[in-house]
């Protein structure tokens, strides 16, 4: 009787021990690893978690959330649309997403996911942290105050809480450290927590000064334009260091000053191409100007001379400086066009070189870079070109500062209270000319018509 008993309790433990695990217990075994940065593992589990049971939203809002981690924001999207699908009350779904729309710069989108989390869930601190750091990056300053407060409010140690994620083995590290250092604009974060995260952003103190966008409390510009063109990676050629984010900040910088986001044209990378700034150029900004408008032009990124004519060209995504005469877009072609715009002022910016002796420059192969640009072209009298260089110099960039040497300190005359391109140009020739010296390079910005012809005009702060 004894040893039937003992077969039975035998014969019963093995088939306990060998039933299939269920989808609750794949998802426990996903949330471990999730919780140990092993996110591969966690998506294993999570997949046959779903397998088992594909109508449970939280197991989808899980794997998204693992999808995240590494990096992979499309997939995370595509997840918490799922358990929104399934569970339209999920408030942790709408917050999740709205992270990942967030790093990939869709802020809209993000903000408006957020505020849906937090109409489902009130007390949903992290929700209105993220919403802050949002409505920060659209230069809302008093929503993001407000929805920081809320934050804080709710979870008064939230600061505490959201340094933790710096220590978490995620693909986000970086873009939780800028949003760490963002809101430390409206409220303290501790002096070790702020170098912390400026050390996993790549910033250094000296140039959050400048991204930290100010209120220039400037009226709406409503008939003002601005082309904003930043090329960092090219298409077979060398990057331009930090002219893609150089661009996306001037552009922060300019809605700041009033410009309206319907009236701004921002061009970066592969968006970039001959026909593109062709376009805009020459067909999108003449059809919208009017006769009282302010034109600003801001390019960063590769210059190059034409071997033959001297020409200075800009290059687009898709030039080649072997066929310049074909993909590059002439700096005389540009003038030519702006000059003929019937409008109030141009205002043109330029962090680049042309000289192809390198920094932000490119020659054709078997060239040997010019020591001399050939003449441009007389300006008309309601232009002004403010550029990072003179002759043969080169434009160079800064890492310790993250930005071109001339956008930095150009965007920190603005800050200063520096109110047009004469009083830009007095303020920033010394600054960029010590600091070129600290990288070994010679550079000195200049400036036409001379800096004593553009006093009390080009106005850019009001």
């Amino acid at each position: 009787m004894r040893k039937s008993i003992i077969y039975i309790f035998v014969f019963a433990l093995n088939v306990i021990l060998a039933s299939p695990a269920s989808a609750e217990d794949y998802l426990k075994s996903g949330q471990e690893y999730y919780k140990k940065g092993q996110y591969d593992l966690a998506i294993a589990d999570l997949n046959k978690a779903i397998e088992l049971n594909p109508r449970d939203a939280g197991i989808y809002g899980w794997r998204g959330s693992a999808y995240s981690a590494k990096g992979q924001y499309d997939l995370a999207i595509a997840d918490h649309n799922t358990a929104i699908e399934l569970n339209p009350k999920y408030a942790v779904a709408y917050g999740h997403r709205g992270v990942a729309y967030a790093h990939k710069d869709r802020y809209d989108l993000a903000i408006a996911d957020y505020n849906t989390a937090i109409e489902l869930n009130p007390k949903y601190a992290h929700a209105y942290y993220h919403l802050a750091f949002a409505y920060h990056k659209k230069n809302d300053k008093k929503k993001a105050k407000s929805a920081l407060s809320n934050a804080i409010s709710i979870e008064p140690a939230i600061i505490d809480k959201r340094a933790e994620y710096l220590d978490r083995p995620t693909a986000s590290k970086k873009f939780y450290a800028e949003q760490l250092i963002a809101l430390s604009q409206y409220v303290t974060v501790p002096s070790a927590l702020l170098a912390k995260a400026r050390g996993l952003s790549g910033e250094v103190a000296a140039s959050t000064d400048i991204q930290d966008i100010p209120d220039f409390k400037s009226s709406p510009r409503n008939n003002d334009l601005a082309v904003i063109i930043g090329i960092e990676n090219y298409q077979g050629l060398p990057k331009s260091d930090y002219s893609k984010s150089d661009a996306g900040i001037v552009r922060d910088y300019l809605k700041a000053l009033g410009f309206q986001e319907r009236n701004m044209e921002f061009i970066t990378d592969d968006k970039a191409t001959f026909s593109s700034i062709k376009k805009t150029i020459e067909t999108w900004l003449p059809n919208r100007v009017k006769k009282d408008s302010r034109v600003f032009i801001y390019y960063s990124g590769h210059g190059a001379p034409a071997i033959k004519s001297g020409d200075a060209y800009i290059v687009p995504f898709d030039g080649d400086p072997n066929y310049l005469e074909d993909t590059g877009y002439p700096l005389k072609r540009l003038y030519d066009k702006l000059g003929k715009l019937q409008v109030a002022e141009v205002t043109v910016v330029l962090d680049s070189c042309f000289s192809g002796a390198g920094g932000r420059s490119v020659l054709a192969k078997g060239a040997r870079p010019l020591v001399m640009m050939a003449d441009i072209t007389t300006i008309p009298s309601n232009m002004a070109i403010l550029s990072a260089t003179q002759g043969s110099q080169i434009s160079t960039s800064s890492p310790e500062k993250g930005h071109g040497v001339f956008t930095y300190y150009f965007l920190k005359a603005l800050k200063e209270g520096k109110k047009n391109i004469s009083e830009i140009y007095e303020y920033i020739k010394p600054l960029v000319e010590d600091e070129a010296k600290q990288l070994n390079v010679q550079q000195s910005p200049s400036v036409s018509p001379d800096a004593e012809k553009l006093k009390g005009k080009f106005i850019l702060r009001r």
